[in-house]
């Protein structure tokens, strides 16, 4: 359907696309005040320990104000599942399918209460994620499964003895299916050091983008900053880990040279991913409802998840090694081809390659593609033949290249739990649709965005600038 047009939960529609790309369009993404029908839901709903997870399936492509729907999953630990546009059977039939089946089947806790514990010394900063807060320390998480995630950030209040560790324990309470009440309890102990070198050894790069880009799409979803002021919160915090390193680690090396940590060499390019992604992209090009829920589904995905989406995987269909695409002895899990860097550099116009970030599972076909892997892949002889508009999963043929290519593809749409089902879109070289695929090829220049490279001169400036005290030109340089 499309918005909610009558009363208790009436809408109003509000989508207007002169605000996309300026520093208004944050209002989209925001509930809005008439919305207030679905706080009320949410605070019955976590009274009563009820978890909601919402199933947004539009007649057509008119707005639906997912920003305001997602209120009730944000309070009570649910998910909002979007189909973009129309919802069509034959395009998202499949996908739909998938995601209510895994959600169904998902083994849940009920009635669950989470808090996070430290030792003396170090408390919790602040808790990220869908969850309706008792107080300070206890989160109430009325639905959980394998994939429900809370980010939590620690704050170090006093000087610590190298010599201890220091503890950090998360309790989850909560009821099984069968009505037991159980409590599963996580400890880590962590070793304190006064050496700054050795906390960057120790750093964990996925966890530390998960963090930052959670933080920035809660601020925005909240909020409490606009678009714009959540790119620059997510590339701002690169930058002061990223100086902060390069200030106390590395304080003789070459002013011309950009030193990255090696645990964190990667958080560069996961930040700019992060900020080409439909959540924080520039433009006017990104509905509103797609918008908003790219940040509803970055404030919640696991760790795992997050990093692909930031940085998705591409893989060449067309020449993969024999034993790629098979499974293994036990059948624990398919043989997937080598990843390739995301660029166009390792894009060649005669081979097909499967792009996924975990929402979306890409097919690109290149215009040169030998009329053998098209036979083996498609059935057909020319790229002109291939109608991609009709195709929503590979064809299922006899041969061997076919097979493989086919576990390839689900094991990437069956990796991600009982989350989401990617949206599988094929694509040709050189079409309208193609931008979709170019987008995602993180490491090159974009129409909205500047290259890798580009990026990594920006931050080596930015870098320099924060160690000198000169914070002044740091937002112009990315906007």
């Amino acid at each position: 359907s499309g918005h909610a047009t009558a009363p208790p939960g009436e809408l109003k529609a509000r989508d207007n696309a002169k605000l996309y790309g300026s520093p208004k369009e944050a209002s989209l993404l925001v509930p809005q005040k008439a919305a207030a029908h679905y706080a009320r839901v949410a605070e019955r709903c976590y009274a009563h320990k009820v978890r909601h997870d919402v199933f947004v399936l539009a007649a057509d492509d008119d707005y639906v104000d997912v920003a305001s729907l997602g209120v009730v999953p944000r309070h009570t630990a649910g998910r909002v599942y979007y189909y973009d546009g129309r919802f069509e059977r034959a395009r998202h039939g499949a996908k739909f399918e998938a995601e209510l089946r895994a959600n169904v089947a998902a083994r849940f806790g009920y009635e669950g209460v989470m808090r996070v514990r430290t030792s003396e010394g170090v408390s919790v900063h602040e808790h990220v994620g869908n969850f309706h807060a008792l107080n300070a320390t206890d989160m109430e998480l009325c639905g959980a499964d394998a994939d429900t995630s809370v980010a939590v950030s620690l704050r170090v209040d006093e000087r610590l003895d190298e010599r201890e560790h220091v503890y950090v324990q998360s309790a989850l309470l909560y009821t099984t299916a069968a009505g037991a009440r159980r409590i599963r309890v996580h400890t880590l102990a962590l070793k304190c050091a006064s050496s700054v070198q050795h906390v960057f050894r120790g750093a964990d790069l996925d966890a530390t983008a998960a963090l930052l880009v959670r933080t920035a799409a809660e601020r925005v979803l909240s909020g409490a900053d606009n678009l714009i002021e959540g790119r620059q919160l997510l590339i701002h915090k690169c930058i002061d880990v990223l100086a902060a390193y390069r200030k106390h680690c590395a304080p003789q090396s070459p002013a011309g040279q950009l030193i990255l940590p090696e645990s964190l060499k990667l958080l560069p390019v996961y930040t700019l991913g992060a900020v080409r992604t439909s959540m924080l992209r520039r433009g006017t090009t990104t509905p509103a409802d797609a918008r908003a829920f790219a940040l509803l589904l970055a404030a919640q995905l696991p760790v795992r998840h997050l990093s692909s989406l930031c940085y998705p995987q591409l893989f060449a269909l067309h020449d993969m090694a024999s034993v790629c695409g098979t499974l293994t002895e036990r059948h624990a899990y398919c043989v997937q081809p080598p990843a390739l860097p995301l660029s166009a550099e390792h894009v060649d116009a005669g081979g097909v390659y499967a792009l996924s970030s975990g929402a979306v599972c890409a097919v690109w076909i290149g215009t040169k593609c030998e009329p053998r892997v098209l036979r083996e892949l498609f059935g057909v002889d020319s790229v002109h033949e291939l109608d991609v508009s009709a195709l929503h999963a590979l064809p299922t043929l006899d041969t061997d290249a076919n097979r493989r290519a086919r576990r390839v593809l689900a094991a990437l749409r069956a990796n991600n739990g009982c989350m989401l089902t990617p949206t599988v879109h094929f694509i040709k070289h050189r079409t309208a649709s193609e931008a979709l695929f170019a987008r995602a090829l993180v490491e090159d220049k974009a129409y909205d965005s500047m290259s890798y490279i580009d990026f990594l001169c920006q931050l080596h400036k930015s870098i320099q600038q924060k160690i000198s005290n000169d914070n002044s030109a740091l937002l112009a340089l990315f906007e």
